[in-house]
């Protein structure tokens, strides 16, 4: 996986390629991200959220997410 050490703000909003596989790369890495913007991703469940909030949960300051899959 590249490095994300300068990585501060990601807007991944409606970007209906993303899946919870995806997501899943992110479960062993540390993102500083402060701000995460993930609206609108349907393709994705609780878990694959899950695994990139963790990913960057001590520096997340700011998180937008609207219109997320229902299930």
């Amino acid at each position: 996986m590249a490095n994300f050490h300068g990585l501060t703000f990601l807007d991944i909003s409606y970007a209906i390629h993303v899946t919870d596989a995806g997501l899943h790369a992110f479960r062993e890495v540390t993102l500083p991200i402060s701000k995460l913007f993930v609206n609108g991703l349907t393709s994705i469940t609780a878990t694959g959220l899950s695994e990139l909030l963790n990913s960057c949960k001590q520096t997340l300051k700011i998180l937008e997410a609207s219109l997320m899959n229902q299930e």
